[in-house]
């Protein structure tokens, strides 16, 4: 058995590991985007999407890409 396979090996379940773990992570954050939403916008106070441009910054932001969801899940449902 030559020295280096022992590297080897341990450096292929390393890349193999952190490839599964990307693969965890993944479908862990495959939810339906319109509930995260919904979730990280009550946790930024924000209680009516539809008035986004009275809001500034993260806030804003979130308020406008809520609220376009909120419209096209209103229009595709």
């Amino acid at each position: 058995m030559n020295r280096a396979e022992p590297l080897l090996t341990r450096r292929y379940r390393l890349a193999l590991g952190l490839f599964i773990v990307g693969l965890i992570l993944s479908g862990v954050t495959a939810f339906p985007l319109l509930a995260e939403l919904r979730l990280l916008a009550s946790w930024l106070g924000i209680t009516n999407a539809a008035d986004y441009q009275n809001l500034t910054g993260l806030q804003h932001w979130i308020a406008y890409v809520f609220f376009g969801l909120e419209q096209t899940y209103t229009n595709v449902h």
